[in-house]
């Protein structure tokens, strides 16, 4: 076997190993809850999180970054109220608008940062080199404006929008673990 060849065998392997977009189970960076523990039936709605002044990574990969942009407050919502909703809570909706939604607790966040990250060098040398990087902030809050809870998180994946699954993928992965937040703060 030569030299290429077996350099060829050992990227190609760091990148299976270290390079995969794999479930997150170490939960949410930052978190605190500021006042009692929630109700699974308290009103919660889910508002889609902000992406107008994330920081985009580089300019090269500017048009990957803007679509994820444009997609992922949709899908990381919809995400969350699906989680919130396997977790028993009985009265989750989702809105569009960042307008508070009545007397409901709001689920209001942003997106700090949207990398895509580069997939030829994610590809051609692994290892977590041109990984993706997507960074979230959010509050729980009143109607009124009274934070009950806030969270910080950001994600290391392999694709974060380079195709329409791998976007769908990161964005069920941060939806589950800001619901998974939730749902602990009601425990």
């Amino acid at each position: 076997m030569n030299v290429l060849t077996r350099t060829s065998i050992v990227l190609i392997a760091g990148t299976m190993v270290f390079g995969g977009a794999e479930a997150s189970d170490k939960g949410i960076d930052h978190s605190e809850l500021r006042g009692d523990m929630i109700a699974k039936d308290t009103a919660i709605v889910v508002h889609a999180f902000d992406s107008s002044k994330a920081d985009l990574g580089s300019f090269k990969h500017i048009d990957t970054a803007t679509r994820a942009a444009a997609t992922a407050p949709h899908l990381v919502a919809v995400d969350i109220v699906e989680t919130l909703r396997e977790h028993g809570f009985t009265d989750v909706t989702l809105s569009d608008s960042a307008a508070p939604a009545g007397d409901a607790l709001q689920l209001l966040g942003t997106f700090t940062e949207i990398n895509p990250g580069s997939q030829s060098t994610r590809v051609w040398i692994g290892f977590g080199a041109g990984a993706s990087k997507v960074c979230i902030s959010g509050t729980l809050q009143t109607a009124s404006g009274e934070i009950v809870g806030d969270f910080k998180d950001c994600e290391k994946g392999l694709g974060w929008g380079n195709s329409g699954d791998q976007t769908e993928g990161e964005a069920a992965r941060i939806g589950a673990n800001v619901g998974q937040l939730i749902d602990s703060w009601a425990r």
